[in-house]
């Protein structure tokens, strides 16, 4: 029997793969995420009163806000400029205590550090509960058992600094390399001795452009804690726009951006110094020392004193001593805490004995905060993707347009988010409306930066190619850059998320809705109690959304 022979025509055709990926558990949950989440705000977009007219009506409202403010106006401008410098010193005392404090609550934290996993969890607890309590609320806490002043808003700022400091440390400290701190072991060290040898040389270059990010926050967030009677320019601020003086207002809110855009460009500079990479050698001598052999034949022990290590240690002890003077001007002192440790003490037992006798009054003023959040996140988002294609240097049209674009961004930033809020509220009435557009502001500036900066970090091959196929900028931007920027939409979806559900937790100190006003009103009341029950259910809240942005992250990776 004779066989036929097979041709390639005859052989069976290799299987088309599909067109679309399937529909896997990961998919899955991702496309049950984005409905819940289109839903969620659907709903909540009718709960805090968000509907087109009322919207266009509130926009127009803040115009006239904003007609009466102009020009600016200064009652005695020197006299504000100095509260402007006391709140700069509290930013830096603030800045400061955050740096001592979160060292050994990240080395407790981190899991490669943490003496047990029951210490470990422990700081971390610590650190989400740091983080979970607004500045403001920590500093109606201070003020309440110690007085008006700086030192009770300089203490607010300071501690909730330490949760977002020490978490990005005990990330770093837990991404660090091993190879160190396994040399150290070897040697027969400690686990103290490692950590401090090994560890946290790694960590600390790192640490100094944290700080500086914190500084920035902490100028702009005291002038927020002045607000409740933590002293500073926050202080004139409250008075000046409960009695509506506008532009005063406006021109004490000018002097809080200055300083804020100076602080910027210093951290701005600074950065890139620490980043720099060392220089060159000069004539055939390192410019840095290394180790090695002495002019003498024997091996160096310290590296010499070049003029930049005299310039950086002399940078240092200016550094140690101009914290000093911002700590005693601002009275932290060893004799003010130790006058106010009593009656601290005993309104933290109380803050630590929760009343739950009002649970679901609780429950509904925290979904409201959710709700207010969710959708000023939304609207600040859908600003924030057109202006940060304006911003990033390597998809705007010109370079002057991303100056103009980075600034305005910078000054958004810079206004308190407090003030926005009274703006708001003045403009619209009292409820979550106010709290949504405060948000929404809050979210634009902040996710506008984040999304331009991902988009300078883009690979440019692809968008190249585009070129090359005769694409013009909008096809683009288009065709390359909007899908390769999805992951890091998502993230700064989450990130501005993170940020508004803790801004609005204190938004109803001013009527804006939500949780703060009555968190606020137990505090200035003395029912601390209820006031734990407050931040009890606000720590609750944070934690279960950071639970779910962990997954939403785990499942996009």
């Amino acid at each position: 029997m004779a066989v036929t022979p097979t041709t390639e025509a005859d052989a069976p055709a290799p299987a088309t793969p599909p067109l679309t990926p399937p529909w896997d558990r990961r998919r899955v949950s991702l496309a049950a995420i984005v409905v819940a989440a289109v839903v969620g705000l659907g709903l909540s977009s009718g709960h805090v009163g968000l509907r087109p007219h009322t919207l266009i009506d509130g926009l127009g409202a803040i115009g006239s806000i904003f007609r009466r403010a102009w020009p600016p106006r200064w009652d005695d401008f020197a006299f504000d400029l100095r509260q402007g410098w006391l709140s700069f010193m509290m930013a830096v005392t603030a800045t400061a205590i955050a740096a001592v404090l979160s060292f050994p609550l990240a080395l407790l934290a981190a899991r490669n550090t943490a003496p047990n996993r029951v210490v470990g969890t422990l700081a971390r607890a610590a650190i989400i509960l740091l983080r979970a309590i607004p500045g403001l609320v920590l500093a109606l806490i201070f003020v309440s058992a110690l007085q008006i002043g700086p030192l009770p808003g300089t203490l607010g700022l300071g501690l909730h600094s330490v949760g977002m400091v020490a978490k990005l440390l005990a990330d770093a400290i837990e991404e660090s390399d091993p190879g160190p701190a396994d040399a150290f072991r070897s040697a027969g060290a400690g686990r103290l001795q490692t950590a401090l040898g090994a560890v946290v040389p790694q960590v600390v270059p790192g640490l100094a452009s944290v700080l500086l990010y914190r500084l920035e926050i902490n100028m702009r967030d005291s002038a927020v804690v002045g607000l409740v009677g933590g002293g500073g320019i926050g202080f004139l601020l409250q008075s000046t726009l409960q009695t509506d003086r506008w532009p005063t207002s406006f021109g004490l809110i000018l002097i809080i951006i200055g300083y804020v855009l100076v602080i910027e460009q210093i951290g701005s500079q600074t950065r890139k110094r620490l980043l720099a990479p060392p220089a060159p050698a000069v004539g055939g001598q390192p410019t840095r020392a290394e180790p090695g052999l002495g002019t003498d034949g024997q091996t160096a022990t310290t590296p010499p004193w070049t003029a930049g290590r005299v310039t950086a240690r002399f940078g240092a002890v200016a550094l140690l001593a101009f914290v000093g003077y911002c700590c005693t001007r601002v009275e932290l002192t060893p004799a003010a805490l130790a006058r106010g440790l009593p009656k601290l003490t005993r309104v933290t037992g109380q803050l630590l004995t929760p009343d739950l006798s009002h649970l679901g009054t609780l429950v509904n003023e925290l979904v409201m905060t959710v709700e207010i959040g969710a959708v000023g996140t939304a609207l600040g988002l859908l600003l924030a993707v057109p202006v940060s294609l304006l911003a990033a240097r390597n998809v705007a049209p010109a370079a002057w347009v991303t100056h103009v674009a980075r600034y305005v961004l910078v000054v958004v930033r810079a206004v308190p988010e407090l003030a926005i809020a009274v703006v708001f509220v003045a403009a619209v009435g009292l409820g979550p409306f106010a709290g949504v557009l405060a948000l929404a502001v809050v979210a634009f500036g902040f996710g506008a930066k984040l999304l331009a900066d991902d988009l300078e970090l883009e690979d440019p091959g692809p968008r190249e190619a585009a070129t090359a196929t005769g694409a013009n900028r909008f096809q683009q931007v288009w065709a390359t850059t909007v899908p390769a920027q999805l992951p890091a939409l998502v993230g700064a979806c989450l990130y501005d998320f993170d940020i508004a559900l803790r801004t609005s937790t204190v938004l109803g100190v001013v009527g804006a809705g939500g949780v703060g006003y009555g968190l606020d009103s137990s505090i200035r009341t003395l029912h601390y109690h209820v006031a734990g029950a407050y931040l009890l259910g606000i720590f609750v809240l944070v934690y279960g959304v950071e639970l779910v942005a962990a997954r939403i992250r785990h499942l996009l990776i």
